[in-house]
Parts: C-alpha cells; sequence; structure tokens
C-alpha cells in the first residue's frame, strides 16, 4: 500500500511523504521510528547520488552482511 502511495503521489513530494508516514504510523506503534526516513525522502531531490563505479557494490555487501551479524547476536544472546 505504501509503494501505491509514493507512486500515485509522486508529483506531490510533501503530501506523499507525510501520508506515508502516517500511514506506517498508523498501522504500528514502532513505525513511528520510522519518521527520520520519511525526513530524508522529503529532502530527497530525484538525483543520482555520489557514489560512482565500483563503490556502490559496498551497499550490496553490506546489507546482507550486517543480516548475519544480528543474526549471530541474536543467537549467541538467546543460546
Amino acid at each position: 500500500l505504501l509503494i501505491v502511495l509514493f507512486y500515485c503521489f509522486r508529483k506531490h513530494h510533501i503530501l506523499a511523504t507525510f501520508l506515508g508516514w502516517s500511514l506506517l504510523s498508523a498501522t504500528l506503534y514502532l513505525e513511528s521510528y520510522s519518521f527520520p526516513a520519511f525526513l530524508l525522502r522529503f529532502f530527497y531531490n530525484g538525483k543520482r547520488g555520489f557514489l560512482r563505479g565500483r563503490a556502490k557494490y559496498l551497499f550490496y555487501f553490506f546489507y546482507p552482511l550486517h543480516l548475519l551479524l544480528i543474526y549471530a547476536v541474536r543467537l549467541l544472546l538467546a543460546g
């Protein structure tokens, strides 16, 4: 639903940002912590970021590695 909302209001940047945040906040209390992400989206200007070439592949490795690290910590704490 959130993706459809962003698509429908892609021309109305501010409205899409706050509607998306309110939708997430209404669905679950913990989602109110998603507000910083919507601030980032609010200030996004539609231009490609600063990473060029091979540097962008760092994030392809970081994401699964940090999930594995979180899983390992969970296993250590849960026993």
